[in-house]
């Protein structure tokens, strides 16, 4: 009803301030050193020209779906945009926590995380891991 929709615009009002205080803070950024043929990899996939309006909707909304082809990057790519902004970063206390991407199945959480962490440069299991 009517008290439902009200709600739900302050929701949004809350998140849309809570988005503009982060907005005006300090620049949260995590320094990320891949090698040249990953970077090379990386620029060919659709997601990658996006980062810019999938960052800025994180940012501004408290849900946000993204849908695209398979392949596009969505699953691999925007977990590291995330991280390279702050976001799962201890350092940054409004922005800590878990960076979670869910996979309908064990060989697909699996092949995911050894994806990331290997275009991460980082060991499975230390930043980038999985939960099977």
């Amino acid at each position: 009803g009517e008290a439902e929709v009200e709600e739900a615009a302050a929701s949004r009002a809350a998140a849309t301030e809570r988005a503009a205080a982060a907005a005006a803070g300090p620049i949260r950024v995590v320094s990320v050193v891949r090698p040249p043929a990953i970077e090379e990899a990386r620029r060919a996939l659709p997601i990658l020209g996006l980062e810019q309006e999938v960052m800025e909707g994180i940012s501004r909304q408290d849900v946000v779906v993204l849908c695209g082809e398979t392949g596009c990057g969505k699953t691999t790519q925007v977990p590291q945009f995330l991280l390279e902004a702050g976001y799962g970063c201890k350092d940054f206390a409004e922005r800590a926590g878990a960076i979670v991407v869910t996979q309908p199945r064990r060989v697909a959480a699996i092949s995911t995380a050894e994806r990331v962490a290997g275009e991460l440069g980082v060991t499975l299991g230390s930043t980038v891991g999985y939960q099977a």
